[in-house]
């Protein structure tokens, strides 16, 4: 239930008391706060990096998981349930913009290097993954499949600075690399 945290010296220390039993999700924002999901409760949940009180930015949501946060500020979240979503969030005011719907259990969520588009992980459906273009700060295009795995469940997105996808297969255990033009 608690987050704890190690510093560079190796020491560690509880950052957070009572966050959950099941913290999912974990990004900093650039205040230093951390924001968490928490499948448990269907919430997303704000520690302060200075007093490490917690606050619950929004509730009610069917499986919060993975993060993904933008320079901008902006945290986007998946709702890891048969007709999931993605939820663009301002996590200081709780404002939220859809970002794409009806998708089969989706996963990860990474953007790529100039936060244009947002990639995720659909781990239903055979698993896939979707790619969504920024059009502005908080409106997105149309999704579209941009790579769809021969097998396995991948469940798990990063993206390095020359716009190539990382993603994990859970099932076997692989580390793939999919190029930014999708092959």
């Amino acid at each position: 239930q608690n987050i704890e945290g190690l510093d560079r010296y190796g020491n560690t220390a509880i950052y957070a008391t009572q966050v959950g039993v099941d913290a999912s999700g974990m990004r900093v924002m650039s205040t230093g706060d951390l924001a968490i999901a928490q499948p448990d409760t269907g919430s997303l949940v704000l520690v302060d990096a200075v007093t490490h009180g917690k606050t619950t930015v929004l509730s009610g949501m069917s499986f919060p998981n993975a993060l993904e946060v933008d320079s901008r500020g902006y945290l986007f979240i998946t709702e890891n349930v048969s007709s999931g979503r993605v939820r663009q969030v301002d996590v200081y005011t709780g404002e939220q913009w859809p970002v794409i719907a009806n998708l089969s259990s989706p996963n990860g969520v990474a953007l790529s290097p100039d936060e244009n588009t947002l990639y995720v992980a659909e781990t239903g459906n055979g698993g896939r993954i979707m790619a969504v273009d920024r059009l502005s700060d908080t409106e997105w295009d149309i999704p579209r499949v941009f790579y769809t795995p021969t097998s396995g469940s991948f469940y798990t997105i990063a993206v390095d600075e020359c716009g190539n996808l990382y993603i994990v297969n859970f099932s076997g255990g692989e580390l793939y690399r999919v190029f930014a033009d999708g092959s």
